[in-house]
This record gives structure tokens, C-alpha cells and sequence, in this order.
């Protein structure tokens, strides 16, 4: 049962991981929206997509923290 949970979650919502050092996580899908915060996330950090638009990603971080990463920036595993 647990597996089959995780299964879904792995298909609903694929890894991410930051593939590019100094990337800024942004409150919309473009630069000119602000930062959500201000520390950078660096290559390695992984993520779940929640959802994609156009060159960018909104991804949660581990710590439930939301936001848009250019899609350049990422790693998608996506089976």
C-alpha cells in the first residue's frame, strides 16, 4: 500500500534537482517576479514539480516551500 502511494506520488508530481548553483527560487514563472527567498539554491537540491509553464517550474522544496525555477536550471525525472 505504501509503495502504490509512492508509485503516484513519483508520476503526479516527478524529482527535480537543481542542476544549476545560484538559482533563485521566484513567487511566479518569470524573473521579474520577486525571489521567495533570498538564499539561492544550489546544485543537487531536490524538489517535487507541482507544475510547468512555458520555460519555467513550480516546484516544492523539501521544507514545503513553493516557488518558480527556470526549467533551464533543473533536472526533471519524469518516467
Amino acid at each position: 500500500m505504501i509503495q502504490v502511494h509512492k508509485d503516484r506520488v513519483d508520476v503526479e508530481h516527478p524529482l527535480v534537482v537543481i542542476a544549476e548553483d545560484k538559482t533563485y527560487l521566484h513567487k511566479g514563472n518569470s524573473a521579474l517576479y520577486p525571489r521567495a527567498c533570498e538564499t539561492p539554491l544550489n546544485r543537487g537540491v531536490e524538489a517535487r514539480l507541482l507544475q510547468a509553464r512555458g520555460s519555467w517550474l513550480q516546484i516544492e522544496l523539501t521544507g514545503g516551500q513553493i516557488g518558480w525555477v527556470p526549467r533551464e536550471n533543473a533536472l526533471l525525472d519524469i518516467p
